[in-house]
């Protein structure tokens, strides 16, 4: 029997942990910093209250854990996680425009784009769970 090469991960095709921290560490400047994002209250008492590197961190943890990496990521589920945060479509699809801006400038290949993309678009429902008020 002829053992068949496995198929990297995606969290070993975005550069395992430094690939991602690179770009996630950008990423996460530019959500915090989000005039749209920040007009949401639960996001701007996120960001006041807890502070940018534990934001960062979470971040970067859950997209490691995500993506095929180590099991690194110590906080709750989306659909908890974003319960009261009443995030809407527009929001999320304010989130993805700038990580797509962020993979594009960083130079990650368009395969791993497209699929790291499409891995937090099934995400979308989870998240918005709690977002029946912005709906």
């Amino acid at each position: 029997m002829t053992d068949l090469p496995q198929t990297p991960s995606l969290f070993e095709r975005l550069g395992g942990i430094f690939g991602i921290a690179h770009f996630l560490d950008i990423l996460g400047d530019r959500l915090y910093e989000n005039d749209t994002l920040n007009q949401n209250p639960a996001v701007l008492r996120l960001h006041n209250e807890k502070g940018r590197p534990g934001f960062k961190f979470t971040l970067m943890a859950w997209m490691i854990q995500e993506t095929g990496g180590p099991k690194v990521y110590p906080g709750a589920d989306m659909r908890t996680a974003h319960a009261n945060m009443t995030v809407s479509d527009y929001e999320y699809d304010v989130v993805l425009i700038e990580l797509a801006a962020v993979l594009t400038n960083c130079g990650v290949p368009q395969q791993e784009h497209k699929d790291l993309i499409t891995l937090l678009e099934g995400f979308r429902d989870d998240i918005r769970a709690g977002s029946a008020a912005s709906a």
